[in-house]
């Protein structure tokens, strides 16, 4: 079975709308995209668990914020965790790594990455420069992080709660929208209500009940319906096409003298880590195309 055919009920990103309230909420659920992830790379479990909440909450944002062609959620930092990366398309593909070193400890963000930043990057089809938003990990979790990035940068009404474990992620979001009356008393009201009823959402439920039964349960007195359900699958981006434009830029010289002193070049995606080699043969195959596009009047 390709990646492209996996796809099951818990591979979903699902969107659900309150009738007669202004919220709009979103659910998340990955297990073999989480499985694929984790399978390329070795993981200490205490960053396991930043990398899966960062999945879930990349895959939400990808919905609250509007875009056609591929965002980028990055967090850096100088501690132990240094870097935790997830890219979601608009066409619900996703990749993701981290990348630490020596012991990251288990506890909150400071302690795991130390003085951290979170880096929202868009970048639409349709426009030459991308979209960035840089905020300052603030807060324990990074439920609390991405809470305080809709609240300083986004300024919409947001709740949101995530959940890991060592077979599946999950997450949920809940949205205010803008006011279609001027009722603001009641729609406070709405608001209130709705963000007690998902404050009692436990993660074993929000990664293990199926999307109708999580929703009923906690909103069975609301009138509440999945009004989209899209798959999200992993897969990386990498292509021979794009390793090659990385060799060239090493220059000629530099790769045929590692390529004698090692046999060969190798050149590993480490988002999916897959390993692309070049042999001499390759390595002069690359640069005379390189040497043909430079110089044009050579037949």
């Amino acid at each position: 079975m390709s990646e492209e055919d996996y796809p099951k009920k818990k591979d979903q990103h699902i969107r659900f709308m309150f009738e007669g309230v202004s919220v709009r909420g979103e659910l998340v659920q990955l297990e073999q995209t989480w499985k694929k992830l984790l399978g390329r790379h070795h993981y200490p479990d205490s960053v396991k668990s930043t990398l899966g909440e960062a999945l879930a909450a990349t895959v939400l944002l990808s919905s609250a914020l509007k875009f056609d062609g591929n965002l980028t959620f990055q967090i850096q930092g100088d501690g132990a965790l240094r870097l935790v990366v997830i890219q979601v398309s608009s066409q619900g593909h996703i990749r993701g790594l981290a990348r630490w070193e020596g012991d990251v400890v288990s506890g909150n963000m400071n302690d795991k990455m130390g003085d951290a930043r979170i880096v929202i990057t868009i970048a639409n089809k349709d426009r030459e420069k991308p979209y960035q938003a840089i905020v300052p990990v603030m807060g324990e979790t990074l439920t609390d992080c991405i809470q305080h990035y809709f609240d300083s940068s986004v300024q919409i009404p947001t709740k949101l709660y995530l959940a890991v474990d060592k077979k599946q992620v999950g997450g949920m979001l809940i949205q205010r929208l803008p006011d279609e009356t001027e009722d603001k008393e009641c729609h406070d009201e709405d608001w209130s209500r709705i963000q007690i009823l998902t404050k009692t959402v436990k993660d074993k439920e929000l990664l293990e009940l199926e999307p109708e039964e999580l929703l009923y349960r906690l909103f069975h007195d609301e009138h509440v319906g999945i009004v989209a359900s899209d798959p999200i699958v992993f897969a990386c981006s990498c292509s021979s096409e794009r390793i090659e434009t990385t060799i060239k830029s090493l220059g000629q010289a530099e790769v045929i003298s590692i390529i004698d002193e090692m046999g060969s070049v190798e050149v590993r995606c480490e988002f999916c880590n897959k390993a692309y080699h070049y042999n001499r043969s390759d390595a002069d195959r690359l640069f005379d195309s390189v040497s043909v596009e430079e110089n044009p009047t050579v037949h």
